[in-house]
């Protein structure tokens, strides 16, 4: 299965929203989610990449290892 990265990253404020109210992340664990989904967010705007998907997912580990 894969969603476009669109839709995904449409979601990524009622994602930490959702961390905060019903899992009482603290500020610190949203701030490096945050970083986190947006450093993916940059690798697939950089990738051309517009699905989401187990390949993309891959690709993107390996982007970390090397990087």
């Amino acid at each position: 299965m894969a969603v476009t990265a669109d839709d995904f990253f449409s979601h990524i404020d009622d994602f930490l929203l959702n961390r905060q109210d019903i899992y009482e992340a603290s500020p610190q664990t949203l701030k490096s989610s945050r970083v986190d989904l947006n450093l993916f967010k940059n690798f697939m705007n950089s990738s051309d990449q517009n699905t989401i998907s187990g390949p993309a997912m891959i690709n993107f580990q390996y982007y970390l290892k090397n990087q």
